[in-house]
This record gives C-alpha cells, sequence and structure tokens, in this order.
C-alpha cells in the first residue's frame, strides 16, 4: 500500500471510531458547533446576512458545512479524503431539494488538483490543517481559489500546551494497531462509560477516550510556531484580523479554556494567483524543539527518552494503557474545570495531584517509574 493510501486509510479509520454522531448530524453537536460558528463569523468582522453572498469552503464532517448551509451561505463546496461523509451531503443533496447549493467531493486536497472557477470567498478549516499529510501543499492547493476580500477561518491546536507534550510523549509509542484494542482497554479502566462522540461535552470519559483516538491515531499531528504560519499568510497576501504572539510553552491548560487551540483569521488582500512564496514552518517536536526551564517538564522528557526503548517492546494492551493514563493525568483537571463546572468522580486526593502543573508532571514520572 502506497504511503499516500495508507494515510487515508488511516484517517478514515480513526475518525470512524469518534465521529459518527458528527457524520449523522447528531443534535447536541449541531447546536455547540452552531454556537460556536456563529461567534467565529462575529471573529471575522461578517454578518450573517453578508452569507448569502458567499461561496463557503470547508473540509471536515460535513456537518459544518449544514450549519453554514442553514445561515443562508449562498454555496458551499464542502470536500474531505473519507467517502463518508461526502455519501452523505450528496444524499442529502439529492433527497432535499433546498440543498441544491451544497457540492462534496471526496479529493485529498494535498494531492487532488483543487479548481473552484467562481473562487472562494469564506474558508472554515476547524482542527483541519494541523492533519494535512503535508500542510503546505494543502493550503497552496487552496490558495489560488480565494477570491479577493475573502475571509479564513482557521483552528489549529496549539504547539507547547500540555495537551500537546502528552499527544507527543504517546506518539512516541503508540501504533496503529493498539486502536483495534482502545474501546476494551479503555472500558476496563473506567468502566461501561459511553464512547459515543455526541456525548463529549457532559462526560470525561468520553472526551478522553476521543483525545486518545485523535491525538494518538490520527497519521498526521503538525504543531506549528503560530508567527512563522501567520508570516506565511501575511507574505501571500492576507492581512491578520487577530493575531497576538503567544509564548514558545505554557503547561498550564487551566488557564483558558481554549489554550489548547489558537484562531487564525485573515482577509485577503489580493487578487486570485497561483504563485505562492514563503517559507512554511516545520512541526515543533514537543520533546527536543523547545527550551524547558522548568525541572520537572525536563524531567519528564529526560525519563521518556530513557524508557522509551522498553516501552516499545510492550504489548498493544499495556501501550495502550499507558496512553490511556497519560491523558486522563494531562487533560482531566483542565476538563472538569471548564465543561463540568469541578464536578467529577475522581478521589480527592487523586484530584489534587491532577490540578497543577508540576503535580501533573509528577504523575507522569510516577507512571514511568512503573516501567
Amino acid at each position: 500500500m502506497s504511503d499516500k493510501d495508507l494515510y487515508k486509510k488511516r484517517i478514515r479509520e480513526t475518525y470512524h471510531a469518534i465521529y459518527d454522531d458528527r457524520y449523522n448530524f447528531h443534535p447536541t453537536i449541531m447546536e455547540y458547533e452552531r454556537k460556536k460558528i456563529l461567534k467565529n463569523i462575529q471573529e471575522m468582522q461578517l454578518e450573517i446576512s453578508d452569507l448569502k453572498k458567499m461561496n463557503v469552503f470547508n473540509i471536515g464532517t460535513g456537518l459544518e458545512s449544514i450549519i453554514f448551509h442553514t445561515l443562508g451561505a449562498k454555496k458551499i463546496y464542502h470536500y474531505d479524503i473519507s467517502e463518508i461523509q461526502v455519501k452523505n451531503l450528496n444524499q442529502l443533496k439529492k433527497t432535499d431539494p433546498k440543498f441544491h447549493n451544497l457540492y462534496s467531493q471526496q479529493i485529498n486536497v494535498v494531492e487532488d488538483k483543487l479548481s473552484i472557477p467562481d473562487g472562494i470567498d469564506l474558508i472554515y478549516l476547524q482542527g483541519v490543517v494541523h492533519h494535512f499529510s503535508d500542510p503546505k501543499k494543502g493550503l497552496d492547493n487552496i490558495f489560488p481559489n480565494i477570491n479577493k476580500d475573502a475571509k479564513i477561518f482557521i483552528r489549529n491546536y496549539r504547539s507547547g500546551t500540555l495537551q500537546f507534550f502528552t499527544a507527543e510523549l504517546v506518539r512516541r509509542f503508540i501504533t496503529h494497531d493498539c486502536l483495534s484494542c482502545l474501546a476494551d482497554v479503555f472500558k476496563e479502566r473506567f468502566g461501561n462509560v459511553p464512547l459515543n462522540h455526541g456525548e463529549w461535552i457532559n462526560n470525561l470519559y468520553t472526551h478522553l477516550y476521543a483525545s486518545c483516538v485523535d491525538h494518538g491515531f490520527v497519521p498526521a499531528l503538525h504543531l506549528l510556531d503560530p508567527e512563522k504560519f501567520n508570516n506565511y499568510f501575511e507574505n501571500n497576501g492576507f492581512e491578520s484580523i487577530n493575531f497576538q504572539k503567544m509564548p514558545d510553552y505554557d503547561h498550564d491548560n487551566s488557564k483558558d479554556i481554549g489554550s489548547t487551540q489558537i484562531n487564525y483569521i485573515y482577509t485577503k488582500k489580493t487578487d486570485r494567483t497561483d504563485k505562492i512564496s514563503a517559507e512554511f514552518p516545520t512541526h515543533i517536536d514537543q520533546l527536543d524543539d523547545i527550551s524547558y526551564k522548568e525541572k520537572y517538564i525536563t524531567k519528564t522528557v529526560e525519563m521518556m527518552n530513557r524508557k522509551l526503548p522498553k516501552i516499545k517492546t510492550l504489548s498493544s494492551r499495556e501501550k495502550t494503557k499507558l496512553m490511556i493514563e497519560f491523558f486522563f493525568i494531562a487533560d482531566s483537571y483542565r476538563f472538569i474545570k471548564f465543561y463540568l463546572n469541578g464536578k467529577h468522580n475522581i478521589d480527592k486526593e487523586k484530584f489534587k495531584l491532577l490540578s497543577t502543573v508540576p503535580e501533573i508532571h509528577g504523575q507522569l514520572q510516577k507512571e514511568l517509574e512503573k516501567l
């Protein structure tokens, strides 16, 4: 199997494990994403009424494309590498005439030529670009189709956060075959909890399961320098609406509900062109490419590097157990604080050890010490 085919296969398998509710337009998820999109439209300095004049470009589960349709967008061009959501949207269009302005096509935007003759007026890519096999090639394929004065909204995972430091730990040892035993091992650890993604907003364990799948098994996860990413856009005719310089790292994810991601919002100031310039940032390895000052972080990095050869010899189930524990330690407190109003069923003493960054690193280190 070629690298391209393997990437496509693994993308499909990864998201099929957690996104059934998104593919089927679960009402809870629809409402959650609708509120988010309404907020993002305002951040793009647009009115809802502006959408009736705009061609919207979207990649993903199709749920966002449906929302843009309900908000009155002129046309919606949806693309994805997986056939599941493309079939769903095309079936919807076939059976309901009101979706005549929705176009969905299965393509790999990194590898397949993209051509939209009437151009794009609004790009909405939430949690997409960092999963491209090659983010530069994917964006360079989209750029020539963007009309002057178009609005661009991109939400990427943020380098330097505890969540993606943990993901980097996991991705050093987890292998794709572990996905087949994840559900069983997860329920052994936490009981018969719901794994359905539609429930994640109200359930810590559903959220942690989705984190394991998304951050552990997705075939590409690029964490990019925000300033270099922003420079790439500005050097290609885009004007930033919201850019703010970020620290190289900050492991205190409990400061802000949105601390694990970063929004990039632009207006296209130049005419359509296929001339693309500027250097594109490379992935920032969260263990090796960041100069940490705190001893409790450098100790975690040192221990991981020392223990990694042994971890790689573990069985798939043992590797999966370690991954689950890492994400439980690193992200439970943040989720409980922001999404569950502090309510949880974790032992009080254990919960205290998940509430500060030094203690979280201490717990990660204890897991490594067991090996």
